[in-house]
């Protein structure tokens, strides 16, 4: 019997926007994705959130994807966990000369002087279209919701929440 906190390729590729190709191709220099094959459930919301990031820098800021490898781990690994919800109060900072990752509260309204290129994604947006999806809401539902908190017992009512820790 299967995790039901685990998704599909087919269900993952859907809910991040990749495509198959995309996925394969990916899977070439994104180190966490080398272990995720065949049909079998193998992804995490949290895994989902890191591919719909990876999307984003692609197609946002003109990353390539081979440029991302070196943050590749870091990257899932931030993006994953019980309270990824509360990640949409997040801004996420990619380093893909360093492969640093690093994790910022969206209303701080610090400016940073990086010395080094980074990729900024604001991760409201993609949580809250995820947990749209996962759900079945409305993204105004979502709005009126502090930190996370009732995001994350919907999942735990539902069993969908994802196994993974910080």
């Amino acid at each position: 019997m299967s995790d039901p906190a685990l998704l599909r390729p087919q269900e993952a590729q859907a809910f991040s926007g990749v495509t198959r190709a995309q996925l394969r191709y990916w899977r070439r220099f994104l180190m966490p994705l080398q272990k995720k094959s065949g049909n079998n459930p193998s992804f995490t919301l949290g895994d989902v959130l890191a591919l719909r990031v990876v999307r984003r820098a692609i197609s946002e800021c003109g990353c390539e994807v081979r440029y991302l490898a070196t943050a590749g781990q870091a990257l899932f690994a931030k993006l994953n966990g019980p309270n990824w919800p509360r990640l949409a109060h997040f801004r996420l900072y990619i380093f893909p000369a360093s492969g640093d990752v690093l994790l910022e509260r969206a209303n701080e309204s610090t400016c940073h002087d990086f010395d080094k290129p980074a990729i900024v994604i604001d991760l409201r947006e993609d949580v809250v279209r995820l947990i749209d999806i996962r759900l079945g809401t409305q993204s105004d539902e979502l709005d009126s919701l502090p930190g996370g908190i009732e995001e994350k017992q919907k999942f735990e009512k539902d069993g969908k929440q994802p196994k993974a820790g910080y």
